[in-house]
């Protein structure tokens, strides 16, 4: 949305019930501070095979320990997780667990302007993303 918010809707036979609409202000770190304070510009649902291929990271906390405490036991059976991969638009890349979207579970910069695809590749177990400057990373 162009508010940043975020539409949680639960699917129901052939359609898709509206379940909850995270305002920005509501997305928090494990500091209690406001995640977004940029503008979403790309969006990627991403899938991974276990709790251990993306580990809870922010690197605008320095206490490690205080962010995983934040994020708590989200992975459940330790299965398949499900991220939602936000590219911003001064180059960070936020990550929200589907099961607690309103945490941060991972915050890092990868370009210097806004983000246009992030890709997760499941094989390599590495992302992808490209900046509007068509800066190419892998990561």
């Amino acid at each position: 949305m162009a508010n940043c918010s975020l539409c949680v809707y639960k699917s129901h036979r052939e359609t898709a019930l509206l379940e909850k609409i995270l305002q920005q202000s509501e997305l928090r770190d494990s500091e209690d501070k406001p995640v977004i304070t940029q503008q979403i510009t790309s969006m990627e649902l991403v899938r991974t095979e276990s709790k251990d291929d993306i580990p809870p990271f922010d690197r605008e906390i320095l206490n490690e320990r205080l962010h995983v405490a934040s994020v708590g036991d989200v992975w459940g059976d330790g299965g398949f997780q499900e991220f939602l991969a936000l590219g911003m638009s001064k180059g960070s890349i936020c990550l929200l667990h589907v099961r607690k979207l309103h945490q941060l579970y991972c915050r890092f910069t990868i370009h210097r302007e806004a983000v246009d695809v992030v890709r997760y590749l499941p094989n390599s177990k590495t992302f992808v993303s490209v900046c509007k400057e068509q800066e190419f990373c892998i990561w």
